[in-house]
């Protein structure tokens, strides 16, 4: 039976990156509007569970146990909720959120697994034109010549478009996580609840996941300009982005 536990809410500032050359191509009031900027990234209550044994809706496969012994092994499955809070004036362009065991000794922990692999938004674009024509009709049985009659021609086109919004990176390796392309971004928040990783570490070992943020912003500048910024989190040792699982219940 899984063991599932639930830590708090994290809600994580983003603060430009310092390139010193576009702050002074950009010039000092434009510098100052992104540095003043609060755009922020909340991490969600997520969730760990045990997992021990291949079930419908799980993550762990048999592969997996017949790599991975489980007398010496156990698998967690973290559940993520991930919120991208723009300011205003301002969109997220793309936003990295990586899973990160580098810190670790050894081979483990591994994520092995990561859901969703890709996601994919499509919309049905429809575009319609109407066109008034005038036809001449000659029937001479009613002598009628030259009679005008208007036809409605319409014209439908379908095009579906696809922009892949999510993507995974990085599986079996100690940094792995998502990308979240927002090629039609908006100023308000996005929101993505689904987010799995299947984590192995050594059997009664807990571990400690650093999450790391990366995001690139589009900022509406002094001179009503889009201008896309890279941001990352604040404080890069910041302890609220330290996750040990299992948490201590």
């Amino acid at each position: 039976m899984p063991v599932e536990t639930r830590p708090l809410l994290t809600t994580v500032e983003m603060e430009p990156i310092d390139p010193t050359r576009l702050r002074a191509i950009k010039g000092g009031d434009v510098w100052e509007t992104v540095r003043g900027k609060r755009n922020r990234i909340g991490i969600g209550a997520p969730r760990c569970l045990l997992e021990e044994q291949p079930a419908k809706g799980g993550m762990l496969t048999a592969d997996d146990l017949n790599e991975f012994h489980a007398e010496d092994h156990s698998f967690y499955r973290l559940n993520l909720a991930l919120t991208l809070l723009p300011d205003e004036g301002c969109r997220f362009r793309k936003a990295d959120f990586i899973i990160d065991f580098s810190a670790t000794v050894g081979d483990l922990p591994l994520i092995l697994r990561l859901k969703p692999v890709e996601r994919t938004s499509r919309k049905l674009v429809v575009d319609e034109e109407n066109r008034h024509l005038k036809l001449s009709v000659h029937e001479p049985i009613l002598k009628v010549v030259g009679a005008g009659l208007d036809v409605a021609q319409v014209r439908r086109e379908e095009v579906e478009q696809v922009a892949v919004t999510l993507e995974s990176f990085g599986v079996r390796t100690k940094q792995s996580g998502w990308r979240f392309q927002l090629t039609d971004s908006r100023e308000i928040p996005l929101s993505s609840t689904d987010l799995e990783a299947l984590i192995v570490v050594p059997r009664n070992t807990r571990a400690t996941a650093q999450f790391r943020l990366v995001a690139a912003i589009d900022i509406l500048s002094p001179m009503d300009k889009w201008l896309t910024w890279a941001f990352k989190r604040k404080e890069e040792t910041a302890a609220d982005m330290l996750y040990e699982f299992p948490p201590n219940l």
